[in-house]
């Protein structure tokens, strides 16, 4: 099922919140691990995927309305840490082939499927607006799509993908 595996690079890393506060162990935990996966790259780069997280768009256009103060207080210094991580990949001149995978938030129930923008209409997305605003994902249902669509399938080579339930 992954033969196409051994020709990629996979990376999803996220910062470890401190307490009860908003503060994280290490703020740039996404960015340093990029930073070093990205040195160690052979050249030409495998393809290259990253799972990164929605919010990170302009206006949080991803994101539902009721997960934006969320998303814009709490989340604010992990977003930019995965905005830079991606920052970091789109400048590296060996990487050929990349994908960046924006789940929703992660949950750890079943499987449920998921829907993707743009160009695939589902209840949480949008052909015509090219967004995905779901609340949720599970972590299998990222992984099934990361095995099966950005790994073995060639459709989001190149892209940003937002993913939701």
């Amino acid at each position: 099922m992954l033969a196409g595996c051994l020709n990629c690079s996979l990376y999803s890393v996220l910062p470890k919140m401190k307490g009860l506060g908003f503060t994280f162990e290490d703020p740039t935990v996404c960015q340093d691990v990029m930073a070093a996966a990205l040195s160690s790259l052979p050249h030409p780069a495998p393809r290259f995927i990253v799972i990164s997280t929605t919010g990170l768009t302009q206006g949080m256009t991803d994101v539902p309305c009721l997960l934006k103060p969320l998303y814009r207080y709490m989340l604010h210094v992990p977003h930019e840490d995965k905005l830079k991580a991606e920052q970091l990949m789109d400048q590296n001149t060996s990487i050929k082939e990349k994908t960046i995978v924006r789940p929703a938030m992660l949950t750890d129930g079943k499987a449920r499927g998921w829907a993707t923008a743009p160009g695939v209409s589902s209840s949480h997305c949008s052909a015509q607006e090219g967004i995905c605003r779901g609340y949720t994902i599970s972590r299998r249902d990222v992984g099934e799509f990361v095995a099966k669509q950005a790994i073995q399938g060639s459709q989001w080579v190149n892209k940003t993908v937002v993913i939701s339930n």
